[in-house]
């Protein structure tokens, strides 16, 4: 096989889904200071602080000032393609590992006459990946060695204001409004060599950063109820502020009988844009008995596509396909200091008949437990997802599989004064 055709299976990674799941689906990570525990379920109201992430609107359930250090988390995180590709009856696999850290939500609820107000931040979210793998690929002629190394890192900063107000004795309103801050930077390095001639290389060397600045908006209402408590909470698109990035492309061909050739792509200072879909979610929280409370949440997020680099240096088009997910998890108090939570959701991929591949579906469950005193609340618990897709391989017939695994332990503390 010449070299040349295998290049294709270097080229295709980095058109793989490498971008982090989280960026456009927050809601499989902890986030909040109750709803984590409960699979992330709170557009219900559970009088949270995290009602700021969840539904604004459900802060008006919570009485005094309060103070939380909520939704830390350290997460592994396993990202797996097998195989990319198949040649002469060889899969190609790859693996990547890393670790998600969600070091410190800080929010701050006060009451100001009619009005619950809340400052928020996320400080800030850290997603990053290694992956490296290589592969030997005999042919009737020739023996091929390919390398590939990727390294992603991802990062998060939301920082916003919240108000909400009782409308009367039953229902409220609410809205939140974040600045986000977007940054992931890639560095990708694939080579080929034929062992049988020294001296041929094929290299694809790509480095790219995006930092965008963006405004997003949550706007909710909420029913409070003897039994049953309902919520809704809408999500603007992300409205886009500015932002700027690099990119670097190197590529290098020599297979010792045609002309070297290189290409060389080097911009600086470009425009760059992130967005996150619209979101529409709907709860409710159900309390069976005094030591019983169980909450359900169902959210769908809308489809959206748009260009990373807005002014046309580069054409990369990102585009989300619409999902939903559905949520729900469970409170039981053992007694007045210790309290026992479990939870699980489930987010299927919207796949279209005529494609041949489709957006993961994820799996994810979660437990913990809260220890209460009189000013101090701290929760402790565990999750787990699991996200699994489809994709046509790059090279031979069939499909890839692509599965992300997520796992780790989340804290929150929270004191009322």
């Amino acid at each position: 096989m010449h070299i040349k055709a295998l290049l294709t299976v270097l080229i295709f990674f980095w058109f793989l889904p490498s971008r982090s799941q989280t960026a456009y689906s927050p809601n499989i990570l902890p986030l909040g200071d109750l709803e984590p525990m409960m699979a992330n379920t709170g557009t219900g109201g559970l009088a949270s602080t995290g009602a700021v992430f969840y539904n604004p609107a459900a802060l008006t359930m919570l009485k005094g000032t309060s103070f939380s250090l909520s939704g830390t988390a350290y997460l592994r995180y396993d990202f797996s393609v097998e195989p990319i590709a198949t040649i002469n009856n060889q899969n190609l696999d790859f693996n990547a590992t890393g670790y998600q850290s969600i070091p410190t939500s800080i929010i701050m609820v006060k009451s100001v006459k009619d009005w619950k107000l809340a400052f928020s931040a996320l400080i800030p979210m850290d997603f990053r990946y290694n992956g490296q793998i290589n592969w030997q690929v005999s042919t009737q002629q020739e023996t091929l060695d390919l390398n590939f190394i990727e390294n992603y890192k991802e990062n998060l900063f939301l920082i916003g204001l919240s108000g909400a107000r009782k409308i009367n004795e039953h229902w409220s309103w609410g809205a939140t409004i974040y600045l986000q801050v977007f940054t992931f930077n890639t560095i990708s390095d694939a080579k080929s060599q034929i062992i049988e001639r020294p001296g041929t290389l094929t290299q694809l060397s790509n480095r790219s950063t995006v930092n965008p600045f963006n405004l997003v908006l949550f706007a909710g209402i909420h029913r409070k109820g003897d039994k049953v408590d309902l919520g809704l909470k809408l999500s603007t698109p992300s409205l886009y502020l500015f932002g700027t990035g690099d990119f670097y492309e190197f590529r290098y061909s020599n297979d010792l009988i045609n002309a070297i050739e290189i290409e060389e792509t080097n911009l600086t200072k470009v425009d760059t844009k992130f967005n996150s879909p619209a979101e529409i979610r709907i709860g409710a929280v159900f309390k069976p008995g005094e030591k019983w409370k169980i909450a359900t949440d169902l959210s769908y997020n809308f489809k959206m596509k748009y260009d990373i680099y807005p002014s046309g240096e580069l054409d990369d088009i990102e585009e989300l396909r619409s999902s939903y997910r559905l949520s729900s998890g469970g409170e039981y108090i053992m007694n007045k200091n210790i309290s026992i939570y479990a939870g699980g959701s489930y987010t299927p991929s919207i796949k279209l008949s005529e494609e041949n591949y489709k957006d993961p579906d994820y799996i994810s469950i979660v437990t913990g437990f809260k220890l209460k005193s009189e000013n101090f609340t701290s929760n402790l618990g565990l999750f787990y997802s699991l996200g699994k897709g489809e994709q046509p391989k790059s090279i031979g017939t069939g499909q890839t599989n692509l599965t992300y695994r997520y796992l780790g332990a989340f804290l929150g503390t929270n004191y009322k004064f």
